[in-house]
């Protein structure tokens, strides 16, 4: 069985890749506002207006991130709810299965006493029918 994951392992790895993701945006947004630099006839005014629809655009990809992010969660929370109703159906399902192998097991105890009580009477019966018969030899 291969070794899966810790949820610590698994948060490790989707903070690796939300850092990684950001930093990604961080370069691109760091070479938008170099390319807005480097022009010189661009008026403080149209750079601050620049600035703002940059601002607002990253408020929007922010909160995208924390909706998906959210999401996730509760995905992830849903489906360890479900995983430890799952465990614990099989732990029912193992009990069950335990108490049945129980019963099975005292049923085939049960038959064996029974079979072997069946082939003493037939011992006595054959034993009685011998009797009888030399009994009533006997009588005529």
């Amino acid at each position: 069985m291969a070794n899966r994951p810790s949820k610590n392992q698994k948060r490790t790895q989707w903070n690796r890749k939300c850092r990684e993701k950001l930093a990604a945006n961080i370069r691109k947004i760091h070479q938008h506002l170099q390319g807005h630099f480097v022009k010189s006839d661009v008026s403080f005014t149209a750079r601050i207006n620049e600035l703002e629809k940059t601002e607002e655009s990253l408020a929007r990809e922010l909160n995208e991130w924390k909706a998906q992010a959210s999401l996730e969660s509760e995905v992830r929370q849903k489906a360890e709810e479900e995983a430890a109703r799952m465990k614990i159906t099989v732990k029912e399902a193992q009990e069950d299965s335990r108490k049945l192998e129980g019963y099975i097991q005292k049923w085939k105890t049960e038959a064996k006493e029974s079979s072997d009580d069946a082939v003493k009477c037939r011992e006595v019966i054959g034993t009685i029918f011998a009797l009888l018969k030399d009994f009533g030899s006997s009588i005529q």
